[in-house]
């Protein structure tokens, strides 16, 4: 018997002429004692990408999609704002147009994991990481809680494509709206949950993103993206603080974050001496890379 309960499906979509088709089939599989609604907005593609959501018309389950397509291109931040406007569902779910679902059951799992526990307000889970060169490579979360302290020390970003969570959309808009100037909301939802109950990954494997190389990001070096990291984690702690959103200690937040960047690039000698030249580091952060160095030397030495 089917539900009462309604599951809003959040797709956004910008000139996504060749994954939106398998983003559709993905939402339109699920087999669900819940409704469905998926709710695409598109930026004003200027490829096929209205075309072909237009084909899904005469599908069986078509009458499920609302398609908005702006009337010119409205950047990202309002595309998301105004697809949240439309989501009514008692749970919201996330499926960018370039990305897909796999498992015709995802829905009815999450959502009833939800249902069944009161305090748990979002859920995602394990996905397979689509290279450019097709190459797949599984990306698993074990089951467990997540906190906003995982965002903070270890800098956590939950797939977005999926999420599964209880609609707060008004909410949800007026915290975005305080962080508008980021270029990347997966990080921003996520925190949004954990301020506001307790979020757990579940260990399915449910959804495909697509890392195509074709994005900006894509054509940074590693010490771009990573001036680009930095500079996107500090306007994240600033505006925490500024906005009274949550009480933290910004000096240690920026301690773990120069620690983390190290780590992760700490077998390239010139990425270390460029990162230690460009910042400010304290004692021990100029201490850790030196002693990297050393041991680097060492090694190629031996």
């Amino acid at each position: 018997m089917e539900s009462n309960k309604l599951i809003s499906v959040c797709m956004i979509a910008y000139n996504h002429e060749n994954s939106i088709r398998e983003a559709i089939e993905g939402v339109l599989m699920q087999e669900c004692n819940y409704r469905i609604e998926l709710i695409i907005t598109d930026d004003y593609s200027t490829d096929n990408t209205e075309t072909i959501v237009n084909s899904f018309n005469s599908h069986p389950r078509g009458g499920i999609i609302k398609y908005i397509r702006h009337p010119k291109n409205v950047g990202l931040f309002t595309n998301l704002m105004s697809n949240l406007e439309n989501c009514s569902g008692d749970y919201i779910a996330f499926c960018e147009g370039d990305d897909y679902w796999i498992d015709p059951l995802k829905l009815e799992k999450q959502v009833k994991f939800l249902e069944s526990n009161n305090d748990i307000v979002l859920t995602f889970t394990s996905r397979v990481v689509l290279e450019a060169d097709a190459t797949q490579n599984k990306s698993i979360y074990s089951e467990r809680l997540w906190s906003k302290n995982d965002i903070y020390s270890n800098g956590a970003v939950f797939p977005l494509q999926t999420l599964v969570g209880r609609n707060y959309k008004f909410e949800l808009i007026n915290f975005l709206s305080r962080f508008s100037h980021s270029y990347g909301f997966d990080k921003l939802i996520g925190y949004f949950y954990c301020l506001n109950g307790k979020v757990k990954s579940l260990e399915d494997i449910t959804a495909v993103y697509r890392h195509n190389g074709q994005g900006i990001w894509s054509c940074y070096s590693r010490t771009e993206k990573a001036k680009l990291h930095i500079e996107e984690s500090l306007k994240f702690y600033d505006t925490v603080v500024r906005e009274n959103i949550d009480q933290v200690n910004v000096k240690e937040l920026k301690y773990q974050l120069f620690k983390r960047i190290i780590d992760n690039n700490s077998n390239d000698n010139q990425f270390l001496r460029l990162f230690s030249q460009e910042y400010k580091l304290s004692y021990r952060l100029k201490l850790k890379v030196l002693t990297r160095l050393f041991k680097n030397k060492i090694k190629a030495i031996a």
